[in-house]
């Protein structure tokens, strides 16, 4: 939960990458992932209380994108892992 104004509830999609050999992380959610992300978001908001058992508060919500890079450190200022948030993905 983001607290607000307005508290958002957040439903986070995380990709990972270690090489760009196949696309960057933000190119691995296409629109089909994007569009299951949503009817899953969707889904979850029709309960009531989380798994746990934890009352689940009516809120706004929007769907985010985490892209981590995992790439090799090859000195204190060159590589390493680099993360992007793009929030509320479409």
């Amino acid at each position: 939960m983001q607290p607000g104004p307005p508290p958002t509830l957040v439903f986070v999609e995380v990709r990972t990458r270690t090489t760009n050999s196949y696309g960057t992380a933000e190119e691995s959610v296409g629109r089909a992932k994007v569009k299951s992300l949503y009817r899953a978001a969707t889904t979850a908001r029709r309960e009531t209380v989380l798994p746990d058992g934890t009352p689940l508060p009516r809120s706004r919500w929007r769907v985010d994108l985490v892209a981590v890079d995992l790439w090799p450190s090859l000195s204190d200022s060159a590589g390493g892992t680099t993360v992007r948030h793009h929030e509320g993905v479409e």
